[in-house]
């Protein structure tokens, strides 16, 4: 991100008292597998972090760990993630 990295947004979403819910998930995706470590996803806030490339197996475990997987959010979530990512 041009502004700051995946780590300060998470920084600042999890310190804004009437913003964004304590307990919404936030789930880092990164392709930068050397440089960052659990305790820094950990210490920002972040519930989990998943290393690129992410096939859909994965991505539709991680919704359901994270009880997130209605079947709207499912079904729209596969056809973007098919159309999008599976070239």
């Amino acid at each position: 991100m041009p502004e700051m990295d995946g780590l300060e947004t998470t920084r600042q979403l999890r310190q804004q008292p009437a913003g964004l819910n304590l307990r919404t998930p936030i789930i880092g995706l990164t392709a930068d597998m050397l440089n960052l470590e659990q305790q820094d996803w950990q210490a920002a806030g972040m519930n989990a972090c998943h290393y690129k490339p992410l096939e859909f197996d994965s991505l539709a475990a991680i919704f359901t760990q994270w009880d997130l997987k209605s079947s709207a959010t499912a079904l729209s979530l596969s056809a973007f993630f098919r159309k999008y990512y599976e070239r």
